[in-house]
Parts: C-alpha cells; sequence; structure tokens
C-alpha cells in the first residue's frame, strides 16, 4: 500500500512485493522491498542488458538511499499504464520525479511520466531526452510540460538548474513549475492526494493555473530566486523541527548564489530579518559550505572517455560530438559539476572520479566511424567510442528538376536506350543512403564513372558525399599499395577517388581490385592509423571512381575478373548541361546551393523509388552494370588481350602452320625464343601468369584459344587470328579449367 495510490493502479502497474532473494536476482541487491517494473511507449518490457529494467524501492533504505537499480544500468524514464496511449494531443504532460508520485498523480487524470531524480529525463546529465520520454512526448504531443518537484525544492539551487535544462530540451514546449508550498498538506504529490481524497484534483488544478514558467534562455539565479520569493510567507509559518531544517535549507541556497552575489543578499536579508536568523551564523555556516557550494546535492557525473593509446579524455561538446581534452581540463569541467578534493577534510572526490573513469571508461578506439552514431559500442570484442556522427540529409516531399536534369544528363544515353544506366545509379543511391538512414548497413558495389573531362562527373561525386553524411576521404593510395596506414579513412562514408596519379602498372591494377572487393563486402575491415595498433572495425563504406574515358585512363581499373566483375558499376557518363556561368566563382556557388536546396527533396524520391525486379539484388540491392563501350576498351588493354598479341606475333615470326598446341610452360618457352621475349618476361613475371591468363582467353575468345585437362598435364590449343572469320561457326569446345 502507498499513500496517494490505489491497490488496482498498483496491480496494473505490476508493483509487488518481493524478497531478497528475489531482489538479488531481479537487480542484484539482496535487500525486500516493492519491485517497479519499468516499460516502453508500446507497453512492453524495457531491457537493459541481459534483464528487464525496473527499480526497487527498500524496505529498510540504507542512509539517504531509498532505492536500488542494477549496476552498470542505464537512466530511465517510468510510465505509468496508459500515460503513452493518447487518443487526442495537445494536452499536458507532468514529469515528477519518483515512480510513485507518477502514479498518483496519472490515476488523478494528470498524465505523468516518473524520473529519478532532478535530472532524470536526460541520459547524458539531463542533456538528451531518455528515450522513454521522448517517445511520449512524440506521441502526445503536448501543449505544456509541467516539471514538478516535492515542496523543498524552492530551497534546492539544482532543481532550478534542472527545470531550465529541460526547457531547452522540450523547446519549443513550453515548461511550466506547478508548487507545492512549504507549508502544504504534504510534501509531495502522493502525499497530498492521500490527504485531500477526492479535493486533491481541484487543488492541484490551482497548483497548475499557478505555476511558474520557465523560458529556455532563463536565468537560473534569478528562477531561485524567484521560487524562494513565493515561499517566504510559507517559510515564516513553519516552527518547531520544519523550520530548523528549512532555514538550513535556505542558509545552503544562499551559498549556493555565491555567483550572485545581489541575489544572495536578498536571501540572507530575508532570513536575517523575518526569521532573525543571526548574519554572523549564516556568513560562518556560508564559509563553512564555499568548497561544497556548487554541489548542493550528489556530483553530478560527467559521459567522459579515457584512451589510454592517447593518453587523453573524451567529453561531450554542445554539437553532440565528444572532444578530447587533457586529464587537467577534465578535473576543471568535473569540477564544474561538483567533484573536488578537500585534504583537510579527507575528500577526494575529484581524484576518484577520475580513477574510475580511467577504470571503467578506457577505450580500444576513440575517433569518427563512418556510419555510425555518437557514443560507447562493442565491436569486433573491444569497447570503442564514436566521437563524431555523419550529418544524413533527412528527405522531404517535393520536386527536384535541377539535380534530376544533372542525373538524366549525365547517365541517359537516348541514343543507346539498350545501355539505360539511370535505373542502376538510381538503385546503387537507394540502397546507399536507406542503409544510411536506416542504420542497417549492407554491401554495395565500387561505383566507377568514366566521361569526358568537365562533364560534371566530379560534381556528381560531391553530391554523394553529402547524400551520405557529408565525410569523404581518399582511398587511392592505401588501395593501389602505396601506403599500409589506412585509419583516415574510417571517419568518412564515402571514399573518393578522382584525378588521381594513377598507377597502371599490373600489380598496383591487382592491389586496388583485391582493395575493392575487401571494401565493397566485408563488414569487417582492419584500421591502421600511424603509431597505432591495428584493429578490427565495421565502418560503412560506399567507393566511387571517377575517371576520363581515354584509354590510357581506364588502365586505373583493374582487370575484371570472375571475382570482381559483380562488384564494380561501370557507367559512361557524357557531358551535363551546366550553366552558363559555372566557370565563375558565383554562378558554381549559385547551381550548388541550388542543387542542395533540391537534395532532401532528391533523397525522399529516392526513398520512395522502386527498384525494378529484374535488376534487384539480395546481396547489394541492385545488379551489377558495365558499360559495354568501356568494358570493351578495357578488355582491349587486359594482360590477358596483350599476351594475345604476343602469341600472335611469335607465331607469325616462326612461319608456324596449322594450330598450335601445348602446355602454359611451352608456350613461354615459345615466346622467350622470339622477338617478343622482353615483352613476354614483363608480361608473365608472376607464377602461374600464363596459364591464368589463358584461361581467360578461352573464356573470352573460345574460338582462339581451348584448353584440354589430362591427368597428367592441362594442354592448350591455340587457332592462328586468321582462322578465326566471322562467319565461320566457333569449333566446339571442351570443358575449360580457368
Amino acid at each position: 500500500m502507498r499513500p496517494g495510490i490505489s491497490n488496482e493502479m498498483l496491480a496494473c502497474a505490476g508493483v509487488h512485493h518481493v524478497s531478497a532473494t528475489e531482489a538479488e536476482a531481479l537487480c542484484g541487491a539482496a535487500k525486500a522491498g516493492l519491485w517497479l517494473p519499468y516499460r516502453n511507449a508500446d507497453g512492453g518490457a524495457i531491457r537493459d542488458g541481459d534483464k528487464e529494467y525496473g527499480r526497487l524501492r527498500l524496505d529498510e533504505p540504507e542512509e539517504k538511499k531509498k532505492y536500488h537499480q542494477a549496476f552498470g544500468t542505464q537512466v530511465h524514464a517510468y510510465l505509468p499504464p496508459g500515460v503513452a496511449d493518447a487518443q487526442s494531443t495537445g494536452g499536458d504532460l507532468f514529469i515528477i520525479e519518483g515512480e510513485f508520485k507518477s502514479l498518483a498523480l496519472t490515476e488523478a487524470g494528470f498524465p505523468a511520466v516518473g524520473i529519478s531524480g532532478f535530472f532524470g529525463f536526460g541520459s547524458k546529465g539531463g542533456e538528451e531526452l531518455v528515450p522513454e520520454l521522448a517517445a511520449v512526448i512524440e506521441r502526445r504531443k503536448p501543449a505544456r510540460i509541467f516539471f514538478c518537484g516535492d515542496s523543498d525544492t524552492a530551497l534546492n539551487y539544482q532543481f532550478s538548474v534542472a527545470a531550465v535544462r529541460l526547457a531547452k530540451q522540450v523547446h519549443p514546449v513550453s515548461v511550466f513549475l506547478p508548487r507545492i508550498s512549504l507549508d502544504a498538506q504534504g510534501k509531495g504529490a502522493d502525499d497530498c492526494r492521500e490527504v485531500l481524497g477526492p479535493s486533491f484534483g481541484p487543488w492541484w488544478q490551482h497548483r497548475i493555473n499557478d505555476a511558474v514558467r520557465v523560458k529556455p534562455d532563463r536565468e537560473v539565479a534569478t528562477l531561485v530566486l524567484e521560487l524562494f520569493d513565493r515561499e517566504q510567507e510559507a517559510l515564516s509559518n513553519l516552527s518547531g523541527d520544519e523550520r530548523m531544517k528549512a532555514e538550513n535549507r535556505a542558509v545552503k541556497l544562499a551559498a549556493a548564489m555565491d555567483r550572485h552575489p545581489l541575489l544572495q543578499e536578498r536571501i540572507l536579508t530575508f532570513l536575517e530579518r523575518k526569521l532573525r536568523v543571526r548574519r554572523r551564523a549564516m556568513t560562518k555556516a556560508i564559509q563553512g559550505m564555499a568548497s561544497r557550494s556548487r554541489n548542493t546535492i550528489e556530483p553530478q557525473r560527467l559521459d567522459a572517455c579515457y584512451d589510454p593509446g592517447r593518453k587523453c579524455y573524451w567529453i561531450p561538446n554542445d554539437r553532440g560530438e565528444m572532444i578530447e581534452i587533457t586529464e587537467t581540463a577534465l578535473a576543471r569541467q568535473l569540477a564544474s559539476r561538483g567533484f573536488y578534493n578537500d585534504p583537510k577534510e579527507g575528500v577526494d572526490l575529484l581524484s576518484k572520479e577520475i580513477n574510475r573513469i580511467q577504470c571503467t571508461q578506457d577505450v580500444q578506439y576513440a575517433g569518427p566511424l563512418a556510419g555510425h552514431v555518437v557514443g560507447l559500442q562493442e565491436m569486433c570484442g573491444q569497447r570503442i567510442l564514436v566521437t563524431r556522427p555523419p550529418h544524413l540529409v533527412q528527405p522531404v516531399p517535393g520536386d527536384c528538376p535541377t539535380l534530376e536534369r544533372l542525373l538524366l544528363d549525365l547517365f541517359d544515353d537516348p541514343d543507346h536506350p539498350e545501355f539505360d544506366q539511370v535505373p542502376f545509379v538510381l538503385g546503387w543511391l537507394k540502397t546507399s543512403y536507406e542503409s544510411m538512414l536506416n542504420h542497417q548497413p549492407r554491401p554495395g558495389q565500387a561505383l566507377a564513372i568514366a566521361g569526358p573531362r568537365d562533364c560534371g562527373k566530379s560534381l556528381f561525386q560531391a553530391l554523394i558525399t553529402e547524400m551520405l553524411g557529408g565525410r569523404a576521404a581518399k582511398p587511392y593510395r592505401y588501395m593501389s599499395g602505396a601506403t599500409e596506414f589506412n585509419g583516415d579513412l574510417f571517419g568518412a562514408e564515402h571514399l573518393m577517388i578522382e584525378d588521381e596519379v594513377a598507377f597502371t602498372d599490373i600489380r598496383a591494377r591487382r592491389h586496388f581490385g583485391a582493395r575493392i572487393k575487401d571494401f565493397t563486402v566485408n563488414e569487417v575491415q582492419s584500421c591502421h592509423g600511424k603509431n597505432r595498433s591495428a584493429l578490427s572495425l565495421k565502418p560503412f563504406w560506399r567507393t566511387t571512381i571517377t575517371l576520363n574515358d581515354e584509354p590510357e585512363n581506364l588502365l586505373i581499373l583493374p582487370p575484371f575478373d570472375d571475382s570482381l566483375e559483380d562488384k564494380i558499376i561501370l557507367l559512361k557518363a557524357k557531358k551535363a548541361k551546366l550553366p552558363e556561368d559555372i566557370g565563375t566563382a558565383a554562378g558554381r556557388e549559385k547551381y550548388w546551393n541550388q542543387l542542395m536546396a533540391e537534395l532532401p527533396m532528391f533523397l525522399h524520391m529516392l526513398v520512395n523509388y522502386k527498384i525494378p525486379a529484374a535488376l534487384h539484388s539480395g546481396r547489394f540491392g541492385v545488379k551489377h552494370f558495365h558499360h559495354p563501350g568501356l568494358l570493351a576498351a578495357l578488355n582491349d588493354m587486359s594482360p590477358e588481350a596483350r599476351l594475345m598479341g604476343l602469341i600472335d606475333a611469335a607465331l607469325e615470326e616462326k612461319d608456324h602452320a596449322g594450330q598450335w598446341v601445348g602446355t602454359a610452360t611451352d608456350l613461354e618457352r615459345m615466346l622467350n625464343d622470339s622477338a617478343v621475349a622482353f615483352e613476354a618476361r614483363r608480361l608473365l613475371d608472376w607464377n602461374n601468369a600464363t596459364g591464368t591468363y589463358l584461361g581467360r582467353l578461352a573464356k573470352k575468345l573460345p574460338n582462339r584459344v581451348r584448353g584440354q585437362r589430362s591427368n597428367a598435364s592441362r594442354t592448350w590449343t591455340i587457332y592462328p587470328a586468321h582462322w578465326n572469320l566471322d562467319d565461320e561457326p566457333a569449333p566446339v569446345t571442351e570443358e575449360v579449367l580457368v
């Protein structure tokens, strides 16, 4: 039985008494008490860690501790039955300290959310609404929010701090403080309801009508003084122990106002003149509280993490990111939240808090991580801290003619409708953006775009960066094998290759191809920064490549073998119709601003775009596409095509008649004994290169190359070039082993 709450309401909320054994299983405390299970806005149990979350109201409080929750659990808001089931919007919502008080108010017809302390509405010291409260606000869309405190909160500096912080978090919804007077019939809302019975409703409505409004820009000290002034008469009416307790709280309140001496003097003057408290005694008491005046309740913890690799700390800033600071700066931050050392009194709260952060909040990696939001995460068996999020543009309904025109100009080719590239572009963009929007990473092909100079392909690449969160990195040096360090890539979702000084030798191209396969399909990547140990992380990456469509520029791309062909989309771009003044700085800025203004509408179109069934891929979202013209040019410059040319030259030199038959080793001997020996040795400079290239030729040119396998060896048959006539049927080929 609880004051101000019916047994039916308690039963409906699932509140029940548990033994010490039951309590230990629920929250780790072997203490009997009332168990309060927490529910989310949909009525399901809140899980925190591996257990259902709740709090235990101890039968026998331990000094000032009345409630217990499992160690290591987060802050949650308490939702009484039905408080999230809003039938209409625009009414009032109450936020009150304590689960039982929220049950009492809700049962009386005033929907209330319970919080576990003044700052319990936030998961980061009151700086971010807890999910349960945010969900209720989203559902009810209240016109007003009432932040309720007990009668003694008028004499508590931290209550005003919390009220202003809440007003900032829920703005533009207005916040009000309904006040229970110091000489009221009870201390809290539940006590008052127990005493007042049926008349509680009208009485509480009067508190609502007379509530103090808190604007987001309100100065905390002036709010403190306003609440104190409203209680002066009630404070004068107190007597006995209640009077003494109130006077002590008022002196502590004055001590907390040390940075506002004029406002502090008004409190002290009232205590001296109206309550006859001696000024000397108050001054002495305030001096004794000086080292603790900033913390009239328990110190407020800071969401700090320790990075042992850099020997630094990370704390949140006011923009939703984490910033790196030294231990000296951390000590200042903690001191502002009430942690201090006082050797004379044997107090070392500050040192203990720093030690706690070092031992319990240490991380293996701290930095931005592509595709991930800010906060601590467990990843690949290690704890990491993501310090900066992507800034994803949200979709908005509307038209985007400029952006659509650019897309069609680049990739739509009316002269060759059979090469319709636009659906592949839209499918790739849709899959990539929705993966980011829904926080559900999936693999995606590398997008390669070849076109004439100044056609707009780099502009399109810049738009992809904005679609994927606004962060880009240059991966080519790592992907081509020029460096083994890749730590800078993990902070960007878009890995962008454009106008690179490319390596065209076959080793660099093969290395590039291996990295493309790795980046497109593997979830876990090895992060290796300079002077740091490598570790495994799970970034979200999309790789794009832009290059000019001259044959020599295409050689940056790796050979398209069987393992790589489905991991690259190869598009041919044509020159877009850009504004005439695009060559000026003002013209470029104007055009870019127009594209950015239309980007939310374009993203809305992407979200609603349906990938054609024939192009759908279960792995990548959309199938790969290779423009036939570009693919033919690449094939002409491929190592196997070069080998075919060397073979033809050698056979012609030796006046070879008819088909050539032999093993890969035999072919190497023949080439090394010809005028093309130097070129052949450079081309076939790795083990089994000849056999690999012959296998590819057998697939691409079955009229020219065939392979036969026996138990002892693999034999290749090569037909002279003049035998390959278009009007002749291809010879019947046997099984080719690549």
